[in-house]
């Protein structure tokens, strides 16, 4: 009987060629650099995965579980674990035509011994790759692979989910806001690594009275910065509030005091800048020029929000930033921004990655590819 290759069939057969070749010593791989961290220690777990966000203009949801609405611009560092293998921060930007309002242009992260970095806004020397790896930028069609059995996977157009050999991940997620496009980022730790966490994601100690804290340990006490709180969707909704001169002194605080602690130093940062730039290039300390809030937004308004974010099936615990989002911009967009900032699906690694391995390993002349 004659068998008849199509062009899936052959690809995976000269896959698993090349790779026996690989097993047997024929070629050999680069040795990676190990790392003692837990989170560089290979293993399949993504069970019991405990997520952070920023999402929006940008809120943060601690992994704790405690909201806070952080309107700043610059470069700030999320989240590191202890050890620093597993790091992300991000760089917030001012939205065009508005004084209060930021969201996430880039992201860049320490994946125990490798630089991550996915740009949507501002890449390094203009490159057309919004994905860049250790400084260079990289093609992600479907995954990459990097060492120690980290990954980068790519679902749709631009959106991403970069994973730790120990299973942990960040989700990378695209919004569109005011016709420009910003991104969502939703870090995923185990809980076993409770009480080895720093940044704006809190400490992760299961306490979520204690979350802002700042980088030389003074705790700003945790008061919610929504004006709408937790009752949304029971519609007890309050009228507009009043900015109070204690609730100014609090985003004071918040932004100045506990923000400004965790901003990336230069010697830390993990992003890439073209020649000549630094994070201080991303910087503004002034901003926001004036604080956004629910002031002078009517209950109607409200009302009229909550109906938006419901209609757009948020959930209740992303509600509260969504309502506030809606409410005091105006824009609906922030609906979906909302909706697509929980990544309830926590992806598995691509397990079959010969092919993509001994293209790494064996670079071919003249930029060429493996023909499969």
């Amino acid at each position: 009987m004659i068998t008849v290759l199509n062009r899936n069939s052959l690809k995976r057969y000269l896959g698993l060629f090349l790779a026996a070749l690989l097993a047997s010593n024929l070629f050999a791989l680069p040795a990676a650099k190990a790392q003692n961290s837990p989170f560089c220690e290979s293993s399949q777990a993504t069970e019991d995965l405990i997520q952070g966000r920023s999402y929006g203009d940008p809120h943060i949801s601690t992994f704790d579980g405690f909201n806070y609405s952080f309107q700043t611009v610059g470069e700030f560092i999320l989240t590191h674990s202890r050890d620093r293998a597993f790091e992300v921060q991000t760089r917030q930007a001012k939205v065009p035509n508005r004084d209060n309002l930021s969201l996430n242009t880039a992201v860049a992260m320490r994946v125990c011994d490798q630089r991550v970095g996915i740009y949507i806004q501002d890449t390094p020397n203009g490159s057309s790759s919004p994905v860049w790896v250790d400084g260079q930028p990289v093609s992600v069609n479907d995954a990459f692979s990097l060492d120690n059995g980290g990954e980068i996977q790519r679902q749709g157009d631009s959106n991403y989910t970069v994973i730790w050999p120990s299973g942990e991940q960040v989700a990378i997620r695209v919004i569109t806001v005011s016709g420009a496009r910003f991104l969502n980022v939703m870090p995923m730790v185990g809980r076993q690594h409770r009480n080895q966490m720093f940044g704006l994601l809190g400490n992760f100690n299961g306490n979520d009275s204690d979350d802002l804290i700042s980088r030389d340990g003074t705790i700003l006490p945790a008061r919610s910065t929504y004006s709408v709180a937790s009752n949304t969707l029971s519609r007890a909704l309050p009228a507009a509030i009043p900015v109070a001169e204690l609730e100014t002194a609090y985003f004071e605080q918040l932004n100045r005091q506990f923000g400004d602690s965790w901003r990336v130093t230069q010697t830390e940062s993990l992003f890439d800048y073209p020649a000549g730039v630094t994070t201080a290039f991303f910087t503004n300390r002034s901003f926001p020029n004036q604080v956004l809030t629910l002031n002078g937004v009517s209950s109607a308004d409200l009302e009229t929000a909550v109906t938006e974010c419901e209609a757009a099936g948020v959930s209740a615990e992303m509600m509260d930033g969504c309502v506030f989002d809606v409410a005091a911009t105006g824009n609906t967009g922030f609906a979906n921004a909302a909706l697509n900032a929980v990544a309830n699906v926590v992806v598995d690694r691509v397990t079959d990655r010969a092919i993509n391995e001994i293209e790494r390993a064996i670079p071919l002349p003249g930029g060429l590819r493996l023909p499969f």
